[in-house]
């Protein structure tokens, strides 16, 4: 049973198979993902489902849950079927398309939808240029914060898995993070607006 739009504003954010930046308000309920035309986010690869997934509110907070894909719906690398709860960061995917889901408290409409969209792509520029990330390291940061393994980034990028995995290790070494959650965690608590 779907519930009463939530106060919050949801957004998801990722990049498509075909390298389109992706960063959507999700505004209306049930928000239905999959290849169909009509589906709130239609995405166009063999992967997806005609109808493959939904996400409802309940209470202040979304769920998702899987409409009898073939490829799955994910939840932080854990495979879902029933409704499981959203929280702020999380990682979806819907069978390889990744993306972060986070919240924001709904104070504007219009003309605020869009700096919320600037905002979080202008933390994402601001933390590459801080620590002197090269594009390419961008590109890859961008689909390790989504939680990609390095074959996944290496298949998405178009390089070898070694290649992937040095861009990786310039990246913890340029950020001093040691880990994926130490590096997520860092980007996590970036200030949007905090430049070199």
């Amino acid at each position: 049973m779907i519930g009463e739009k939530p106060k919050k504003s949801w957004f998801l954010e990722g990049k498509l198979s075909d390298g389109h930046a992706l960063l959507i308000k999700i505004d209306r309920f049930p928000f239905t993902v999959g290849r169909d035309k009509n589906c709130s986010l239609a995405i166009a690869s063999k992967t997806i489902s005609r109808r493959h997934s939904e996400i409802y509110p309940q209470g202040d907070l979304l769920a998702v849950r899987d409409l009898g894909s073939t490829n799955g719906t994910f939840v932080n690398s854990n495979r879902v079927t029933a409704g499981v709860f959203l929280r702020d960061d999380d990682t979806i995917a819907f069978a390889e398309q990744q993306f972060r889901i986070y919240s924001s408290e709904d104070h504007t409409t219009g003309s605020g939808q869009q700096t919320n969209h600037l905002s979080a792509q202008q933390r994402g520029a601001n933390f590459a240029a801080f620590y002197d990330l090269s594009k390419r390291e961008e590109e890859v940061l961008f689909h390790l914060l989504q939680g990609k393994s390095t074959k996944m980034i290496s298949k998405s990028l178009f390089i070898t898995e070694g290649t992937a995995k040095n861009h990786i290790l310039k990246i913890f070494e340029k950020t001093g993070a040691h880990s994926r959650f130490k590096l997520m965690t860092m980007y996590n608590k970036f200030p949007v607006g905090k430049k070199k």
